[in-house]
């Protein structure tokens, strides 16, 4: 009995030994079954999750243990589904957690993990702010990651594919730390549009709460068993997710001169291309949301760049408004912008 259990998860701090080679075999057949049964619906094979530090159930298994098992699961993959990306398992944090993180990336690729896999997934750092370390380091974590990545001849992708924030009901469960519904969706936005902004997939963790509950890791509000209705509504988050869906879609960062004339605060501020060639820039404040935003007036300019026409975005409530431009032949400037604690971002255009 014991040893059919040994891959159960070790949330509940179960010990578990490393992985064998009689169940590598078994995992190979469950990967080729699971291919040819979704092959059809899915094209990104993740090999398995949270392995570094034991998560997952991988027990005291190695990198270099694990890089063995992609090398042998990978081929299986293609074989079946030839367009399929293989991921990389998602790393248990990146930078702050090294050890389950940019160590462990290393060690794999030393062991020879580029060849097998097309993108690389990791886990951020839950419940942080914009004023916490982790946060403020996290654009300098990814680009590290990034270089490790090349320097082994990794040409794929980057996903970050698990994180929130917590707006819990009742407050304070297992001091987990909170943060308002309305402050979840402003920094779930900014969050987002980071890493977009450093060419990284972004996946929030997760759309419905069916675990957790004292974390709030859904886009719902958690109902109340008790009720005679247990109808789940949205949260402030869903409808800013959904609008960054829309305004994103299709776009890749790109490098643009942007300047402000007020510099008496810091700028959050990230450029993009769409496919038409239409321009993308969120502007938002530095440091922690809250409910009440202040009004950031400043002027806003784009040496070098001409746009006969701009649409600031409002991503909380995804309403729309016309702007003024003014400029020359160089430059573009809109005058008297007011930007928020959350993304404002602007769809400048040539025409």
């Amino acid at each position: 009995k014991a040893e059919k259990q040994l891959f159960q998860t070790n949330e509940m701090g179960v010990p578990l030994p490393p992985p064998t080679p009689e169940m590598l075999e078994g995992f190979k057949k469950f990967v080729g079954f699971m291919v040819k049964k979704y092959r059809d619906r899915v094209d990104y094979f993740e090999i398995w999750n949270e392995e570094p530090g034991g998560y997952g159930g991988w027990g005291k298994g190695s990198p270099e243990l694990f890089t063995q098992w992609v090398k042998e699961v990978s081929p299986i993959i293609k074989k079946i589904h030839p367009k399929a990306k293989v991921v990389m398992g998602s790393l248990t944090g990146l930078g702050p957690s090294r050890d389950l993180g940019l160590d462990w990336l290393k060690a794999c690729f030393k062991a020879g993990i580029a060849p097998c896999i097309d993108a690389i997934g990791w886990h951020g750092y839950y419940g942080v702010g914009p004023e916490d370390k982790d946060w403020l380091g996290y654009a300098k974590d990814v680009r590290e990651a990034k270089s490790l990545a090349e320097s082994y001849g990794f040409k794929g992708e980057y996903m970050h594919t698990e994180w929130c924030n917590f707006a819990p009901y009742p407050r304070d469960i297992n001091n987990m730390p909170w943060v308002t519904e309305l402050v979840k969706a402003k920094q779930m936005a900014r969050f987002a549009i980071a890493n977009l902004g450093l060419d990284v997939m972004f996946f929030w963790n997760e759309t419905w709460c069916d675990g957790h509950i004292d974390r709030d890791v859904g886009l719902f509000r958690n109902a109340f068993s008790s009720s005679p209705m247990s109808e789940s509504q949205p949260q402030p988050i869903y409808y800013t997710l959904r609008t960054l869906c829309t305004v994103f879609e299709d776009a890749h960062p790109v490098r643009m001169a942007v300047r402000f004339s007020n510099k008496e605060k810091k700028i959050e501020c990230w450029t993009f291309e769409l496919p038409k060639g239409d321009r993308l820039v969120s502007v938002s404040l530095a440091g922690n949301s809250a409910d009440e935003s202040p009004d950031y007036p400043t002027d806003i300019s784009f040496p070098g760049a001409t746009f006969g026409k701009t649409v600031a975005i409002d991503v909380l409530n995804g309403t729309e408004q016309d702007l003024i431009v003014s400029g020359n032949e160089s430059s573009t400037t809109i005058r008297g912008m007011l930007f928020k604690d959350y993304p404002v971002v602007l769809r400048l255009s040539d025409h």
